[in-house]
């Protein structure tokens, strides 16, 4: 079975960003750069541009070192069976499947806030894994195995991340479904970066705005 698999230990670099809106900025500073002598002097708007062209770079570059650290790492344990049985624990997340079965099951005590809570996770699902992924658009991470499967559209935010982290934030302290939903988020999450579908930023961004969203978002559900 190990020979079905030919892992690329690429890791990811300065590359990731390229198609963001983050490198297009860049790359327009660039375009806009005046070192010809005798041309007309930088505008001021130009000047504004490319000092925060300069500063997004500051800030994406500490990102990808990171990534690539994490991915590093990570890569040691990626045995094939490892992996093998990870993919099918993380696509337990595909669609919010397993937070609808657990929504599903809280249902039978309180069907009101779980139908709204599985309504919160739709519209935040769509939304994330919408506008705001075009917003980004990040390149995914190369996969581990040429052919392999991969996450459709943008890598930040993780979506599956997300949707974890939204259910189990809005899931109340006192259910016995909390310990067990957290402890989902954090293996689906994890198995994201594990199987390089995103970026450990992506993840990490994807669980903190499901915990935003889902201790803002807890009080419209009403638990009972």
């Amino acid at each position: 079975m190990a020979d079905d698999f030919v892992f690329t230990n690429k890791t990811p670099n300065d590359d990731s960003f390229k198609d963001t809106v983050l490198s297009k900025k860049v790359m327009k500073n660039k375009l806009m750069k005046n070192d010809v002598p005798g041309e007309t002097p930088l505008t001021d708007e130009t000047t504004r541009l490319r000092s925060f062209s300069v500063a997004s770079n500051r800030i994406v570059k500490p990102v990808v070192v990171f990534d690539s650290s994490v991915d590093s790492a990570v890569h040691r344990l990626r045995h094939p069976h490892a992996v093998k049985a990870v993919e099918m624990f993380s696509h337990a997340g595909d669609g919010g499947a397993v937070w609808l079965a657990i929504l599903a099951l809280l249902g039978r005590k309180d069907p009101k806030a779980a139908a709204r809570a599985a309504l919160v996770l739709a519209i935040g699902s769509a939304l994330v894994n919408g506008p705001l992924k075009k917003v980004v658009s990040r390149t995914l991470p190369e996969p581990l195995v040429e052919g392999s499967f991969r996450p459709h559209g943008s890598s930040f935010p993780s979506g599956h991340s997300f949707s974890s982290w939204l259910v189990a934030s809005m899931i109340p302290s006192s259910s016995a479904a909390k310990v067990p939903a957290v402890s989902i988020a954090s293996g689906i999450s994890a198995s994201r970066v594990f199987l390089r579908y995103h970026h450990t930023s992506d993840v990490l961004a994807g669980a903190a705005i499901g915990v935003a969203s889902g201790l803002l978002l807890r009080r419209l559900v009403k638990w009972s």
